[in-house]
């Protein structure tokens, strides 16, 4: 990864405002329109997003998409500390009934993602997800490696 993007990620840590296009270069390395982060805990929720996907992130935060189903769940459950694809935690017949998939992601076009999600020490979930496209097909190893 270039270092430069690397310490852009850093610097996001003191100035929360450039997340956004940060977001948007881990997207690109994705081939996906947008990247989105969000960290909650009990309930509490802070989000933000690349301009690609401000309003999709906007929406899936706030009829909490993420909640319903088992992604977090297994994302979480898989313990994985870097990046992992859908096909990572689904079969396709699972992801056929995952909500978030079938009813929010698909029917706008997209449907693979490539994500990662951690617990800080203070208990918060943070997470990251870069959807692409239906069209553009799977995110491939290369730019899972990459993300890593």
């Amino acid at each position: 990864m270039d270092p430069e993007l690397i310490d852009r990620i850093y610097e996001c840590s003191f100035i929360p405002e450039l997340w956004p296009g940060v977001l948007a270069e881990l997207a690109g390395i994705a081939e996906a329109p947008g990247g989105s982060l969000v960290i909650a805990k009990d309930g509490a929720q802070y989000w933000t997003a690349s301009p690609g996907s401000h309003e999709r992130a906007e929406q899936l935060v706030r009829e909490r998409w993420f909640w319903r189903g088992t992604l977090l769940a297994r994302a979480t459950a898989a313990r994985h500390a870097g990046f992992l694809t859908v096909s990572d935690l689904f079969t396709p017949e699972e992801l056929a009934q995952e909500p978030v998939f079938r009813d929010f992601w698909h029917p706008q076009g997209f449907g693979f993602p490539v994500g990662t999600i951690f617990s800080t020490p203070t208990g918060e979930y943070v997470t990251f997800v870069m959807t692409r496209l239906l069209d553009s097909g799977p995110v491939d190893r290369d730019a899972v490696h990459k993300l890593d």
